[in-house]
């Protein structure tokens, strides 16, 4: 359990999004939830024109992936994450998105 809580351990493990990703996959082949998570979470957001959005621990930003047509021109994201890697792969996502947004 120690290793679980080890803040050096947890920046190993997710340095690069390779191991959040194959998370990700595992869940989207043998959840019941066909929806997928990050839609489900999604569908319960209000998002207002001109809205401010800030997210805390945003991994690879998947929850922005399927959902980022949705946003309107006057959205505002800010998404934080304490790997560097995973900032990496949101602003390559976003990029190629064509969406530039603030990733810190």
């Amino acid at each position: 359990m120690e290793t679980i809580n080890s803040h050096k351990a947890v920046q190993e493990q997710y340095k690069t999004a390779d191991n959040l990703n194959t998370r990700i996959s595992i869940h989207a082949k043998y959840s019941t939830n066909k929806l997928g998570f990050g839609n489900w979470l999604f569908s319960y957001y209000d998002i207002s024109p001109n809205i401010k959005i800030l997210e805390l621990g945003c991994g690879t930003g998947d929850i922005w992936k399927t959902n980022l047509h949705v946003l309107d021109a006057g959205v505002q994201l800010l998404l934080t994450d304490f790997s560097e890697g995973m900032i990496s792969e949101v602003k390559r996502l976003l990029k190629l998105a064509k969406i530039y947004h603030t990733i810190s």
